[in-house]
């Protein structure tokens, strides 16, 4: 799981999906996910104290929202 931070925005986000013009990146405590310029994101060093240790609920997994959004139509 890689953590960073976007110019611009507040506060940390973690990297779904790292593209050469365009990184889709979620705001940590969120769900919803924001495509941002990969110019603008910049990685966080996963041994930085300021990185959260928490981890995610197994429940709130991008990959368990996104069945159950297409499941639910």
């Amino acid at each position: 799981m890689q953590f960073c931070t976007v110019d611009g925005n507040d506060g940390d986000f973690r990297i779904i999906r790292r593209g050469e013009k365009n990184t889709r990146v979620v705001r940590l405590g969120e769900q919803e996910s924001v495509l941002v310029p990969t110019s603008a994101v910049h990685l966080r060093d996963a041994r930085d104290p300021g990185v959260p240790a928490r981890p995610q609920p197994i429940d709130d997994s991008t990959f368990r929202l996104w069945m159950k959004q297409f499941l639910d139509g």
